[in-house]
């Protein structure tokens, strides 16, 4: 297993494509939150009395747009950190990267190359599954330290939250993030073609995200059942950990990685290896 592993973890480092995506989370996360922080400002400027009265007159439709606004980051350097971890940028990135390091040895037909040296399928599995989530980690802190170096720029330290809090939210995403890494290994797995693997990565999360919005127009009450899927767990966490509600986004990622990795499993020792 070890061995493995080291062979998969060379595989990952020496692939342009890992470097590439690492650089591009980099760059992405600092533009980011320049972008967010001059649409923030922006918005101060132009809400006065009447917009706001305008929104709240919309109905369910205000309700998005107060969510959208309230996504903004206020002037702190861990608002902009936190917009960092919870932004579906990312995770389309880190689907991305996992789908083409996973589905592609399908595509190219080296998965047959482990199991021809004696190694089981469960034991390629769980080796992929572990680089995924160092992918993930690693794409993610890119992506946060891009837009941390942009905040510390604009805002210097600081925080509206305390440092237990701040460990507590840090720790809800990390969890989450581990359960993201084993969605995506199941997608690819499941999916066999990188193509299609990173079509689904893409597509899966914001088809149903959408539609999680749509029943929400029509229906308030659906949000205490949406906050209860994984992307819009990670969307929502911040405010369920400070709320005091922090077992949701927890049981959510326990839940989500023994389902998704007990599910990638059961479809790799079945899967014919052509």
């Amino acid at each position: 297993m070890r061995t493995l592993l080291k062979s998969e973890r060379m595989k990952a480092f020496k692939s342009r494509y890992f470097w590439v995506t690492l650089i591009l989370s980099f760059v992405l996360g600092a533009l980011m939150a320049l972008l967010y922080y001059a649409a923030w400002q922006s918005l101060r400027q132009n809400i006065n009395e009447e917009i706001t009265k305008q929104i709240n007159d919309m109905g369910a439709a205000g309700s998005l747009a107060w969510d959208a606004i309230n996504t903004l980051p206020e002037n702190n350097l861990w608002d902009y950190i936190n917009i960092s971890l919870c932004d579906m940028n990312v995770l389309y990135l880190v689907g991305i990267v996992i789908s083409i390091f996973v589905a592609s040895d399908y595509s190219s037909g080296t998965i047959r190359h482990p199991i021809a040296r004696g190694f089981s399928r469960s034991s390629i599995y769980v080796s992929r599954l572990l680089i995924s989530v160092m992918i993930t980690m690693l794409t993610v802190l890119c992506y946060v330290v891009g837009g941390l170096i942009s905040g510390s720029i604009l805002f210097g330290f600081s925080s509206n939250v305390n440092a237990g809090e701040i460990l507590l939210i840090l720790a809800g995403y990390f969890l989450l993030y581990l359960a993201a890494a084993a969605f995506y290994t199941m997608i690819a797995v499941l999916t066999k073609k990188t193509g299609y693997a990173v079509a689904a990565s893409m597509l899966l999360p914001l088809l149903l995200l959408s539609l999680m919005k749509v029943i929400y127009m029509g229906n308030r009450s659906f949000d205490k059942v949406s906050r209860f899927f994984l992307f819009d767990t990670i969307a929502q966490n911040k405010e369920l950990c400070l709320s005091g509600e922090w077992y949701i986004p927890f049981s959510v990622a326990v839940v989500t990685s023994v389902l998704c990795s007990l599910a990638g499993w059961l479809l790799m020792r079945r899967q014919e290896i052509k």
